[in-house]
């Protein structure tokens, strides 16, 4: 944060901090991704960016304007985007939800703008779209709910899960990608199981992941009390316990797991995952 600010300032540029990372530093959390708006082109401004502190540059999206900036040491990233709109307000009402549509001036802001109440629902530790049409505009919003309840703790509340439900057969519309990287992030221990049922509750579980819904109702032999659905969901709330303390289970191998696990296990898939 201090880097990008003392950049800006120097440059005479400025720009808006917006989306998860505001609502993370309001929450007192540490954010590795920063999500910048300028009022202008992004590419030049991140490219002066990333040669004052020696890191890496590239386009993420062209349709979009978003460019990204990585630290030289890994570990951050400073996303760039053009402006939606007329003005700031305009581009945050384009957002998900009201906890992520707030912005922050830079280099010298310090007042919010909060045009859709995201700051009273953060207080109140709920989830609220900007709008009813939310999903229909891009339906990985509907997985997002989710994944930012787990993470986070915001609460969908009656209302916001009522709408899931009533768009829940979008939830497949995405590109795969993108549906990997929010299910990824959602999947990861601990919590897994929760999360699933969180899903099937909501009706995207039967979306998203058929062959897990198919399981219901498939029984087992006599050494078995629970049916497959039930019998893979306790077996995934086993492998969390192990995977969040394995000292507990494997006190000798311990220390040789806790290195292995903070590799990659395949593609882009971590070991919590």
């Amino acid at each position: 944060m201090a880097a990008v600010r003392g950049f800006l300032a120097g440059a005479g540029a400025r720009a808006w901090l917006v989306g998860g990372a505001l609502r993370d530093l309001l929450m007192g959390r540490e954010p590795h991704d920063l999500d910048l708006v300028t009022p202008g082109e992004p590419a030049a401004l991140a490219r002066r960016f990333a040669g004052s502190i020696g890191g890496s540059f590239f386009t993420m999206s062209e349709e979009f304007m978003t460019c990204r900036v990585v630290a030289p040491e890994g570990g951050a990233n400073w996303d760039f985007s053009r402006m939606r709109g007329a003005g700031i307000e305009d581009d945050l009402r384009e957002r998900d939800f009201t906890v992520n549509a707030m912005a922050l001036e830079l280099p010298e802001g310090e007042a919010l703008t909060d045009p859709l109440g995201g700051g009273a629902d953060l207080a109140a530790g709920r989830l609220a779209p900007v709008s009813e049409d939310v999903f229909a505009h891009d339906p990985l919003r509907l997985l997002r709910a989710v994944r930012l309840e787990k993470t986070t703790g915001l609460i969908i509340d009656d209302a916001l899960a009522r709408r899931i439900r009533a768009s829940a057969s979008m939830a497949g519309q995405p590109a795969p990608e993108r549906i990997f990287a929010e299910l990824g992030q959602l999947l990861a221990a601990p919590g897994t199981a929760a999360a699933v049922r969180r899903l099937d509750a909501l009706g995207l579980l039967s979306v998203l992941l058929p062959e897990v819904t198919a399981l219901k109702g498939v029984m087992q032999n006599e050494y078995h009390h629970l049916d497959v659905f039930g019998h893979t969901l306790a077996n995934s709330e086993a492998l969390d316990r192990i995977i969040t303390d394995p000292s507990a289970f494997f006190p000798e191998r311990a220390a040789q797991l806790q290195e292995r696990m903070q590799g990659r296990a395949a593609g882009g898939a971590g070991w919590k995952l």
